[in-house]
């Protein structure tokens, strides 16, 4: 069954419905059996808890983004597998406190590939504000990383891995165990799927409308929000929705870098409003604004950007089973 939607192009702020709205195609033999719904859980539970020591070695950067992406694909298979297990609740709040004791480190990981990045293209005296900047980060990041290995380590994820594994092996619940039975994995997914697509309908709209920073946040959450429980819909076979996740993973990756550009203007602000820096680097605190004001541009090209991607994709999902 196609995921449809319509097609026509709405205002500023009112993205078409193609955007957004899809059918739900029922696969019987997900329905009938609870197999494939155990096989994604148990792969997403596998990534997420394997993660762990590299993130804590810290010598590989794109391990915490794995491991953030992969805490966030858990905690939707075990919100539609165990919605009715009251130990769930408590299990997403420490997959949700491990992704947020990961976060500091993150955006200093994303902010110094940013800089160096930048440095390729940039004259020697921008180039020796950056890898000026890119130290000061790097030291920062060491300082978070001991502090984000405490949270992990204080949340003890080898306990919630046991946790998780005895709800998957049937421990506790009723006669089918705690596993929710497959037609209310279905109901649940729909529910879910219609909540965060009005959230992130009037999210955008929001954003859109007043342009404020706190608001294109808004979206960028919602956005997240919204794929995550279509990509687990898509993979447990409870529709095709995988041109409008596409299309999500567009607007999502322009909002994705205004917020690294938003977080990145606001450490170099902080870096070259130092005493020391305006008494004894002015050079790098001029060449510091006039990369402030790149900044600024690139940040009003990405919500353009934004802007247009929401307003103007137009076309419906017509992917088949």
């Amino acid at each position: 069954m196609a995921d449809a939607g319509n097609t026509d192009l709405g205002p500023l702020g009112r993205p078409p419905r193609a955007l957004f709205e899809g059918n739900i195609a029922i696969k019987g033999t997900v329905l009938r059996r609870r197999g494939r719904l155990e096989e994604v859980m148990r792969r997403r539970a596998d990534v997420f808890f394997s993660l762990e020591g590299a993130v804590i070695a810290g010598e590989d950067p794109e391990a915490v983004h794995d491991m953030r992406v992969a805490s966030r694909q858990l905690q939707e298979v075990l919100g539609l597998a165990f919605a009715d297990d009251p130990r769930t609740s408590e299990m997403v709040r420490v997959i949700r406190r491990a992704r947020r004791a990961q976060s500091r480190v993150r955006d200093l990981d994303v902010m110094s590939a940013r800089l160096l990045k930048m440095g390729k293209k940039a004259d020697e005296e921008v180039r020796d504000l950056l890898r000026f900047a890119t130290r000061e980060l790097q030291s920062r990041r060491k300082r978070f990383h001991k502090k984000m290995v405490s949270g992990l380590e204080a949340l003890n994820l080898r306990n919630l891995r046991t946790q998780v594994e005895g709800l998957q092996k049937g421990d506790g619940g009723g006669e089918d165990g705690p596993w929710v039975k497959s037609g209310k994995v279905l109901a649940v997914a729909r529910a879910l799927i219609e909540d965060r697509t009005e959230a992130f309908r009037n999210a955008v709209a929001v954003a859109s409308e007043t342009a404020l920073t706190e608001e294109f946040h808004r979206a960028r959450i919602a956005g997240k929000r919204l794929r995550y429980i279509l990509e687990a819909s898509d993979e447990l076979g409870f529709g095709h929705y995988r041109r409008r996740i596409a299309r999500l993973r567009r607007i999502q990756q322009a909002l994705g870098v205004w917020h690294d550009l938003e977080v990145l203007e606001e450490a170099m602000s902080k870096i070259l409003a130092r005493r020391e820096m305006v008494r004894k680097r002015l050079p790098l605190v001029r060449a510091g604004c006039d990369l402030m004001e790149r900044l600024r541009m690139d940040k009003q090209r990405q919500l353009k950007a934004f802007l247009s991607l929401t307003e103007n994709s137009c076309e419906a999902d017509k992917e088949r089973p």
